[in-house]
């Protein structure tokens, strides 16, 4: 700041130097240029704290600008997924066999695949086809069931009366 009035007060005596050459208009023209740059630099130290402010607040702007495109990005992701949860949804409950339960219809919903409504459909209808496939065989139909007993392996009888082969096991003959 010293600086600058030190600067300033070199010029105001080359100016006074140059003004004793010039005539009354040239005084008078050089007076109310002086005048006006005082008057503008003054003006200019009063709009700099406000041209900061603005600044800052465009700064604020741009920041929020792209905190809500970030957001609407993340809100097309969620309806992306959204959308297609609710396609296959929609396809698991048109193949789903009558009399399926509201758990069955969202594990197939899970597991079923396509990009568009027909994929989607036909891979329903084959997971469909597999599930009452299943549920139709006895677990007891798939694999033979072995009952085991603690003691000694004991020989098949092979009578016909249930009260002597009871009574060959108990006597362990």
């Amino acid at each position: 700041m010293a600086e600058k009035d030190a600067t300033a007060t070199v010029a105001d005596t080359s100016e006074n130097e140059s003004e004793d050459t010039l005539g009354d208009a040239g005084k008078k023209a050089l007076d109310s240029e002086r005048k006006a740059r005082r008057e503008a630099e003054a003006r200019l130290k009063e709009l700099e704290p406000l041209a900061q402010k603005a600044q800052a607040l465009e700064d604020a702007q741009k920041t929020e600008l792209e905190r809500l495109t970030g957001r609407i990005g993340d809100l097309e992701t969620s309806l992306s997924h959204t959308e297609t949860w609710a396609r296959r949804l929609e396809a698991a409950l048109a193949k789903a066999p009558e009399g399926a339960t509201v758990d069955i219809i969202r594990e197939a919903a899970k597991r079923i695949s396509g990009d568009t409504a027909e994929e989607l459909e036909a891979d329903a209808e084959q997971f469909m086809t597999l599930l009452v496939q299943t549920q139709t065989t006895k677990p007891g139909d798939a694999k033979p069931h072995e009952t085991l007993s603690p003691g000694p392996a004991r020989a098949k009888t092979t009578s016909q009366d249930p009260l002597l082969d009871t009574l060959k096991q108990k006597l362990r003959l």
